[in-house]
């Protein structure tokens, strides 16, 4: 058994970020994962291998963490989802671009229905999404001292307060 740490910047599909965490300032895994080593030595899981999940292309990337005191017994899991197999159902134009996919070309976001981020690439479907994004605007359906703008809205003239700003 292990304990599997899927780095929320860097794995695919849905992530583990917090409320708290800002996906727009991404932390390197390594602190992280020697703050999750430090909490399993104190409750006895010094042998516990953790095991990286997310963004493991080439080992090579990853030597500093080979016999490492600080992160201790570590194993790698390489690509979760076999999307470039024959067998994937995505098209090869898709395969292909995945290949060719630089730093910034992934985009972590809250689009998901489920309400946690996720990635994914870059193209004109999220670009829309994300100017739709920034004319949203703040409001309440009370008034206060930040919301201090009375905006009516449909038929039924329904009341909202919007901020100055």
């Amino acid at each position: 058994g292990g304990v599997v740490y899927e780095d929320p910047w860097l794995a695919g599909g849905h992530n583990g970020l917090s409320n708290t965490e800002d996906p727009e300032l991404p932390q390197a895994p390594f602190e992280r994962v020697v703050e999750l080593r430090s909490f399993m030595n104190e409750i006895g899981l010094s042998e516990t291998p953790i095991v990286m999940a997310g963004g493991v292309w080439h080992l090579k990337d990853w030597e500093h963490w080979f016999d490492n005191l600080q992160i201790g017994p570590i194993a790698f899991q390489f690509g979760t989802r076999p999307l470039l197999t024959k067998e994937s159902p995505i098209s090869a134009d898709w395969k292909k671009r995945l290949l060719t996919l630089e730093e910034g070309d992934v985009f972590l976001n809250k689009f998901s229905p489920t309400g946690f981020y996720s990635s994914a690439v870059r193209n004109n479907f999220i670009r829309e999404l994300q100017e739709r994004n920034s004319r949203q605007v703040k409001f309440s359906e009370n008034a206060s001292e930040e919301f201090d703008n009375e905006f009516v809205i449909g038929a039924r003239g329904r009341k909202i307060y919007l901020t100055s700003k």
